[in-house]
């Protein structure tokens, strides 16, 4: 058991799932843009995109599970070609 696992248990306050509320899907790497401060090193030079049986899947996660939001991000997500589906 982990250090921190042990703390929780000593503490009473035991890890927990709960109801997935926002699933946060990120349609790749690509932008057109290439910033100093992008946390995924994101710009013109990737080629990463997730696929649509991607897509299909993490939305078929998604109504299963009950998620209320899906967070759209990326690179720059309207980039991917399978945004509109």
């Amino acid at each position: 058991m982990a250090k921190f696992e042990r703390y929780l248990n000593k503490t009473g306050q035991p890890l927990r799932k709960d109801k997935i509320a926002c699933l946060q899907m990120n349609l790749g790497y690509v932008c057109n843009l290439n910033c100093r401060h992008c946390h995924v090193n994101a710009g013109p030079h990737r080629t990463e995109s997730m696929s649509l049986p991607v897509i299909k899947d993490c939305l078929r996660f998604a109504g299963e599970a009950g998620v209320t939001t899906v967070d759209l991000t990326g690179g720059a997500p309207e980039l991917n070609p399978h945004l509109r589906y």
